[in-house]
């Protein structure tokens, strides 16, 4: 083993899937331990509450990365995660349109993009809207 890499035996020894002192991998998240257990309450509430849910933080907090690892960690049998992200110049219409699409609605409208999230909920689909 050399000061800034190690060999396949280490790695396999020790369960890495890259060298952990080789440069990032493109794709590679850091996720520190103290997120998850927001993660954990942000599945708790969306599940079992009518809430609103709203992460907020700084540019670079993490919000983008805690929004990836809630649509990767849900039940995708009873989950299914609607990620809209809408533009600054976007108007409601456009965003109804962004999540009819999702929902695979032909013309949405809200009472359209309602009736579809109700028919889901009756075959024990729950949708999770999320905004980035």
């Amino acid at each position: 083993m050399t000061s800034l890499s190690a060999d396949d035996s280490y790695l396999d020894h020790y369960g890495f899937s890259h060298d952990p002192f080789a440069a990032r991998v493109p794709g590679f998240k850091f996720f520190p331990a103290q997120r998850k257990p927001v993660l954990g309450q942000l599945h708790h509430l969306a599940r079992y509450s009518q809430l609103l849910l709203v992460v907020t933080g700084p540019e670079g907090s993490g919000k983008t990365l805690v929004r990836q690892a809630l649509v990767a960690s849900s039940n995708k049998q009873a989950v299914m995660s609607v990620v809209i992200t809408p533009q600054s110049t976007a108007d409601s219409s456009a965003v109804l349109q962004q999540i009819g699409q999702a929902l695979n609605i032909q013309h949405a409208d809200f009472d359209g993009v309602m009736a579809q999230i109700v028919q889901l909920a009756l075959t024990g689909q729950e949708v999770y809207l999320l905004v980035d």
